[in-house]
């Protein structure tokens, strides 16, 4: 069994990897002609080379491979821009002064007043650029200048999502990242400039902000810590300031549900008089951000086929009153993306997904879509200070650790991808500290036993505790800063949500199953909770007609693709491997390749491992 361990817990250390920045040596670039190459530094003021920023690999994706279609994934994320463009546009663009919209020029949008306050008056000369971090959704390179200590950050999306869908993205996140650091004063990087499409000089969207330096909040998080007289105080050091920060978001409400744009960004149809937020008194904040449609990540991944005019259909903007809408539109494009899909397929007009899945897909969504508008009542006397609960408030799904740096002058916060304004209720904790699982707040007392346990049993239920324990301490966090919002940590009100959480967190085409186990557990409690007022109907039955034939078969389809996601090495996270792992299981010969350039995990390898191991 050690070689399977082995491979086991190299998956493990991957899931924790996909969510931490590396500590490899970044590449860089150098020199105004950017032309120099090696393997980590390029000088901007070098001798042009045969090998030219546009085919180097100073733009390819090199922080890890996927066991399948590895070389399309890899294409995906290459990030191909023209660097020369970019550093004349950084050394001659000339900011206006004051607090102003931003100006566009060429394609890109400019914050003149932090265009001024980072690179001065008349643009700086660009003396590097490296390859910082590799992430998700970018690629992130730092800039650095002569004559100054300031940098900036320069994030170059991939191209995992269709191109509306990455221009509506970075619009939005722009918006935001002005709205926190202008509006709400909060320490996030200044935004520089950004570009919603490849149209400009530097022929690649891409946003530019401050960069800042220090070490990630996430070095001091130990989720697994065991019980002692100081492990809460070092848990709280990290979950304190991320709830203060949320917090102080809390405190801004908004006149409809949507996501946030410079009023220069929105479509027509919603650039209307209808401010933002209303009681605005700086005459230079007035109208300076509108509601549109939602960029919630479920608005774009797996959707690159999906025409950009039928997501705008069910992306809103939604009336306040009409919060029901923003779950109900969820389940229907989720509903006609799976037909779509499924037409494509059958008419070999693209995709390669299983027939039978998409269509229990669309039974899925069917189903959600009877259900999703009854799900809460947003005028319910049973939940607490209902009314606050369904004020649209900014959601920023990924507060975490990992997006916090500990600066020079305190912690500062990033990435704020996604974001939407929705009511409290519909949101979901961070990553970090979420946890679905059984809860067990006392090992000693709630596990029968325990002394008597084995060292791998006890492990399993200390897991549990930890993960009990670390959402405990958020919730207790959010109490205190704000009570009224305090409905949220409701096991109904978790359960009722259930079916629009899971829907937002799809990944691959197998989730719709825990929508569905989700939809079913709830029909037992239905009439119970029609009867408190929590449901947004008044009819005790529930929407969804389930024979136990079907219950029985989805459950067992459940759980068998549990047990791949649980047995199948790296299969949680797509079949990703982080690059140093892969190379060390590949050269021990734990990952083989087969004919179509695919890898697997060398299934008689880690058996004839395990068996010498036990001679």
């Amino acid at each position: 069994m050690l070689a399977i361990a082995r491979v086991a817990r190299a998956a493990r250390a991957a899931r924790v990897a996909s969510r931490r920045l590396p500590t490899t040596t970044p590449a860089v670039v150098a020199g105004p002609a950017l032309r120099q190459l090696s393997s980590s530094r390029r000088h901007l003021n070098a001798t042009p080379a045969e090998e030219t920023p546009s085919t180097s690999k100073f733009f390819e994706y090199t922080w890890g491979t996927w066991l399948h279609n590895d070389k399309l994934e890899k294409a995906r994320r290459q990030t191909k821009f023209d660097v020369d463009s970019l550093t004349h546009q950084l050394h001659t663009y000339k900011p206006q002064a004051g607090l102003l919209p931003p100006t566009k020029q060429s394609g890109i949008s400019w914050l003149d007043h932090n265009v001024a306050a980072l690179l001065g008056e008349h643009g700086r000369q660009a003396k590097q650029i490296s390859s910082i971090h590799e992430g998700k959704h970018h690629h992130v390179y730092k800039i650095d200048f002569d004559g100054t200590d300031t940098s900036l950050v320069l994030r170059v999306p991939y191209k995992l999502e269709s191109d509306a869908a990455i221009a509506r993205k970075i619009k939005s996140e722009a918006a935001v990242l002005d709205f926190l650091h202008t509006k709400a004063q909060l320490n996030v990087p200044r935004l520089v400039a950004y570009a919603p499409d490849a149209q400009n000089p530097v022929g690649s969207p891409f946003t530019l902000m401050e960069y800042v330096s220090g070490d990630l909040l996430m070095k001091q998080w130990n989720p697994l810590a065991e019980a002692s007289d100081n492990v809460n105080d070092d848990l709280k050091r990290v979950i304190d300031p991320i709830s203060d920060f949320q917090a102080q978001v809390n405190k801004y409400t908004f006149t409809k549900y949507g996501s946030l744009y410079f009023a220069d960004d929105v479509d027509p149809e919603h650039a209307t008089d209808e401010p933002a937020y209303t009681g605005e008194t700086d005459d230079n904040l007035v109208n300076r951000w509108k509601i549109g449609p939602s960029i919630e990540q479920s608005y774009a991944k797996n959707k690159r086929l999906l025409p950009a005019e039928t997501i705008k259909q069910f992306a809103g903007p939604w009336p306040r009153d009409s919060p029901d809408a923003i779950i109900s539109d969820l389940a229907q494009l989720e509903l006609e993306n799976a037909r779509q899909r499924l037409a494509r397929v059958a008419a070999n007009a693209g995709g390669d997904a299983n027939k039978d899945l998409l269509r229990e897909q669309i039974k899925t969504f069917e189903n959600f879509a009877k259900v999703a508008p009854k799900l809460i009542n947003p005028h319910s006397p049973s939940i607490m200070h209902v009314d606050e609960q369904f004020q649209p408030r900014l959601y920023l799904p990924d507060l975490d650790p990992l997006n916090v740096i500990d600066g020079p002058n305190g912690l500062v916060f990033i990435d704020f991808e996604y974001a939407v304004i929705k009511p409290f209720l519909y949101q979901q904790y961070p990553q970090f500290i979420t946890y679905d699982g059984d809860k067990i707040y006392d090992l000693e007392n709630e596990i029968p036993e325990w002394d008597q346990l084995d060292e791998l049993d006890q492990g399993h239920f200390k897991f549990m505790h930890y993960k009990t324990r670390n959402q405990h301490l958020w919730e207790h966090a959010l109490n205190d800063r704000s009570h009224d919002l305090i409905a949220i940590a409701s096991p109904h009100i978790k359960n009722l949500k259930a079916p629009y959480v899971h829907t937002l967190n799809i990944s691959n085409d197998e989730d719709h199953l825990y929508v569905e186990d989700s939809m079913i557990a709830l029909a037992p409690s239905w009439q119970a909770y029609t009867d408190a007022q929590l449901t947004n109907t008044e009819d005790p039955d529930y929407p969804i007609k389930y024979d136990e034939k079907y219950v029985e078969e989805m459950q067992s389809k459940l759980r068998d693709y549990q047990t791949i996601l649980s047995s199948e090495p790296f299969a949680a996270i797509g079949g990703w491997v982080p690059q140093d792992m892969f190379d060390n299981l590949k050269a021990q010969g734990f990952i083989e390749q087969d004919h179509n350039g695919n890898y697997s995990i060398a299934k008689n390898k880690v058996l004839q491992e395990d068996d010498a191991d036990t001679e």
